[in-house]
């Protein structure tokens, strides 16, 4: 019997049932769906598969048996695993680009470039000749020296102009006041080996290595090398000179705590590992390459301190970037942030050394007691215009003694007297039009 019209009746029984036999059809358990449903409903063949193509070109949701018929002709349940692993794969893909990008100073990234990054060969060095250990008859104390460097701001641009000769730093005068840091240590072991025997130098690296980017708005404008190319580069002059200075003294131990510059975002980027630091990994790359030295070793922190103990006594070694500045002095934060930490420790510490602020300068404090402020490389660069004040470029080095504590200190110069002297400024005179 066939009628010319459907009621909603013989329509919804024909969407129900066209659900029913798909599945049907997808277990390969029905060939014919659209014939069964036309014998239930005592309709023809062409009517139930027209009003069906009628019903899906209006939008109802009617399944295509073809599809279901050709999936009947596979292993279902081996399809689905089949496209289960591939979505594991995936996103395990997705999981491990992720690692790399926002996680790459990680144990994983470190691990891929340590086979990467060259390791220098090590060579057995000359032992620095000592005067002060063929004295006869003297019974003399072993010293431990100690070199403070702190904020290297590695790809720093201070251009003269824009400065008004007050302050000029790139890559190039980076490199002098590096070659002037490598001599002026070689002179004071010359002088002070002749007095006391020396077998160890500390380096406190106290952060700030790599200016690092996005630090601050138009920070762009004033770098010389991006972030990755001058830790990089940094890395491999400096574990050059771990190396020249294991030529020079028997052993040599460095200990290294991150800035706020190494961090990619500074303040915006909020609590990030201290192993996302830009300073973090230049001290692992430069650990990398000096990995053939035992005499060379290094002590990376992954916190934001560190406690080093030298000759008997305790060193406290903090970047500073929480300290804060009172009408542009930092002394009243420093001496808090020394009795915080005290109660904090609960360790006796004798040596409070920091960075950060650019001006090196010692406040003493109760006994032995002292709080120790690195300077900084760059000298005057955009924060003169804040603050109105230009640091000389200068690095504190001194001598650690197991009952005096610190004895003999230097300021190591970095910059060529003569540039101290008469800085270039740029002065503006009236010279006669009238000739």
């Amino acid at each position: 019997m066939s009628r010319k019209q459907w009621n909603d009746e013989e329509i919804n029984h024909l969407i129900k049932r066209s659900h029913e036999l798909a599945k049907e059809v997808g277990e390969g358990r029905c060939v014919a769906p659209i014939q069964i449903i036309a014998n239930e409903l005592g309709r023809s063949y062409d009517s139930v598969k027209g009003k069906l193509k009628f019903l899906r070109r209006q939008g109802r949701n009617i399944p295509n048996f073809q599809a279901f018929l050709k999936m009947s002709a596979y292993d279902v349940k081996g399809l689905l695993l089949e496209e289960k692993e591939n979505i594991i794969e995936r996103e395990n893909k997705k999981v491990l680009k992720s690692l790399l990008k926002e996680g790459s100073t990680q144990a994983y990234f470190l691990e891929l470039l340590e086979g990467i990054i060259p390791k220098y060969e090590f060579k057995p060095p000359p032992y620095y000749i000592r005067k002060a250990e063929k004295k006869k008859g003297k019974d003399l104390d072993e010293e431990d020296i100690v070199l403070l460097i702190s904020d290297i701001h590695g790809g720093m641009l201070v251009d003269k102009r824009s400065m008004g000769g007050i302050g000029e730093y790139n890559k190039e005068i980076f490199l002098l006041r590096y070659e002037n840091l490598k001599k002026g240590v070689q002179r004071i072991l010359d002088i002070e080996a002749r007095n006391r025997p020396v077998k160890r130098i500390w380096i406190f690296y106290l952060g700030d290595m790599v200016e690092g980017h996005n630090i601050f708005s138009g920070q762009p404008y004033h770098l010389d090398m991006h972030a990755t190319e001058s830790l990089v580069y940094l890395s491999k002059l400096f574990a050059e000179f771990e190396i020249y200075l294991s030529h020079l003294v028997p052993e040599v131990w460095t200990v290294e705590v991150v800035g706020n510059h190494g961090v990619p975002g500074g303040k915006k980027a909020g609590d990030l590992p201290i192993t996302m630091s830009f300073d973090w990994l230049f001290y692992k790359f430069k650990e990398i390459e000096t990995k053939n030295y035992s005499n060379i070793v290094h002590k990376i922190s992954e916190t934001w301190y560190q406690l080093v103990e030298v000759q008997n006594h305790y060193f406290f070694l903090l970047h500073g970037e929480d300290i804060r500045s009172y009408l542009r002095v930092p002394y009243y934060g420093i001496d808090r942030a020394y009795g915080n930490y005290l109660d904090l420790l609960k360790v006796p510490f004798t040596y409070f050394i920091l960075g950060h602020f650019h001006a090196s300068a010692i406040i003493p404090g109760s006994g032995y007691s002292e709080k120790i402020i690195n300077g900084c490389w760059p000298g005057g660069s955009s924060l003169v215009k804040k603050i109105q004040v230009a640091s000389l470029p200068e690095q504190w080095i001194f001598g650690v003694h197991p009952r005096q504590g610190i004895t003999f200190r230097y300021k190591l110069k970095l910059q060529n007297p003569e540039e101290i002297k008469s800085p270039e400024l740029d002065i503006f005179r009236a010279e006669s039009l009238i000739k």
